[in-house]
């Protein structure tokens, strides 16, 4: 355990497995927590404004959904907004290249 005051600091090697594990979690917040709809194409749209059920605290989905647009294009998928309907986001995997 460390006696030291300087808790503040974080290690870099905590700051690299944070980020691990945010980049791990952040689509699965909005799958799980954020309505979703199948649009006229068969593509799965997940609304950024409406709960899956009663309760669900939406702040998890926002703050996912500005991670993923903050984070780049760093992820294997993208999250593509809707023109008509920029709350209605699908998650496009990657081609391979």
């Amino acid at each position: 355990m460390n006696d030291r005051n300087d808790s503040w600091l974080v290690e870099p090697v905590l700051l690299v497995l944070q980020q691990q594990i945010a980049d791990n979690a952040v689509r699965a917040d909005i799958e799980c927590y954020a309505a979703s709809v199948i649009d006229a194409d068969g593509n799965r749209l997940f609304n950024l404004h409406q709960p899956l059920e009663e309760g669900v605290d939406m702040q998890i989905v926002h703050q996912a959904a500005t991670y993923i647009e903050l984070r780049g294009d760093v992820f294997p998928w993208q999250m593509k907004r809707r023109i008509d309907a920029p709350n209605l986001v699908q998650f496009v995997e990657k081609e391979t290249q």
